[in-house]
């Protein structure tokens, strides 16, 4: 069904590099810019690990373990955005103040389970502009469940995309859940090797999708002609 998706991760990465560098420009901050900023580039740095553990190996499953690792954090970025982009459409319209909300809610939700001791994580909260959050925190606030109300998502309005993506991401959990297990896993040559090559394309997808969110919340953001050649790499026309 796929071609190699691995293949084209090096063109995926020219023009990747491209839109990153633009993005660099953009002066107007809020939190869900910044989040889909940071999403861009994560997904970026995750193709480019799976890229440099896979230069010199000839076997899937000398690095189907590490990968899967990987792509269980890229397909977990996948799902947020996907949930919380559905979640804002008001009669198929995005709803860019909803969003802001919701961002700015699921941030608060998430650095409020931290330890504020860690260290690093007061550089780190200035960084994504977490100090914008510290009038809305809410210490009783609880993450909702992206898996399980994404799959309630991907079912009512039809995702299949969303759909793959959670069950890719379950089994890609299964590597680090399951301990000596994981070795049975990896036997599944077919499967696995689809599997992994339809999770490598959703992450192609969460990068473009995350340039049509930032043209959603604002359409003076990014030119999104300039991300014509990363749709073609997903829509394998390249």
């Amino acid at each position: 069904m796929y071609k190699n998706e691995i293949s084209k991760i090096d063109d995926f990465l020219k023009e990747s590099k491209l839109i990153l560098e633009d993005l660099k420009l953009i002066t107007k901050k809020c939190n869900s810019i910044n989040y889909q900023i940071d999403s861009l580039n994560r997904t970026n740095e995750i193709l480019k690990s799976i890229k440099k553990i896979t230069t010199n190996e000839s076997s899937l499953k000398s690095f189907e373990y590490p990968i899967g690792i990987l792509l269980r954090s890229g397909l977990s970025d996948f799902i947020h955005n996907q949930y919380y982009f559905n979640k804002c459409l008001v009669k198929n319209l995005f709803d860019k103040d909803k969003y802001e909300l919701e961002i700015s809610e699921y941030l608060c939700g998430h650095f409020n389970r931290i330890d504020p001791a860690l260290n690093g994580m007061e550089e780190y909260k200035e960084q994504i502009g977490i100090e914008l959050l510290r009038l809305k925190a809410n210490k009783n606030y609880k993450e909702i469940s992206i898996i399980k109300n994404g799959k309630q998502t991907a079912k009512d309005k039809k995702l299949n995309f969303l759909e793959v993506a959670i069950e890719n991401w379950e089994w890609y959990s299964k590597y680090e859940h399951y301990g000596f297990f994981t070795n049975k896993m990896l036997v599944k040559f077919e499967e696995n090797q689809i599997r992994m090559n339809t999770s490598i394309n959703l992450l192609f997808v969460n990068f473009y999708y995350c340039i049509l969110t930032l043209c959603n919340i604002d359409s003076d953001l990014f030119d999104l002609e300039k991300a014509e050649e990363i749709n073609k790499i997903i829509l394998n026309s390249k």
